[in-house]
């Protein structure tokens, strides 16, 4: 697995309730992973969705007191500041990390 499936596996299966995520990705068709992706970029779910559905309440609230319509444009930029203001477990991940994940994968292969 590459490292982006390897954080992937391990939110996937954290988001299921499953601590042995490194097997999960041998549980389904490569359709059934590409779409299990695809789901995670199109509707978040996790710790990502917490942060998307705070960043759009305060963007909101941000608008409503604003003196001036705000833009389109400026308020998407104002929910994709907001949601990434705050680091989420991909910004703590240290090399040794991605190296424990990827041993632990490699075990059961």
């Amino acid at each position: 697995m590459t490292d982006s499936e390897l954080r992937f596996a391990a939110e996937f299966g954290r988001s299921v309730g499953r601590w042995d995520w490194w097997n999960l990705r041998k549980e389904h068709t490569p359709f059934q992973w590409a779409l299990q992706r695809t789901i995670a970029i199109v509707q978040p779910y996790g710790e990502r969705r917490a942060d998307m559905r705070a960043a759009t309440m305060t963007a909101n609230l941000m608008a409503m007191q604003s003196t001036e319509p705000v833009a389109d444009d400026n308020f998407r930029e104002m929910i994709g500041t907001l949601t990434n203001y705050l680091k989420d477990a991909s910004d703590y991940e240290e090399e040794a990390d991605i190296a424990a994940a990827r041993q632990i994968a490699r075990k059961d292969e």
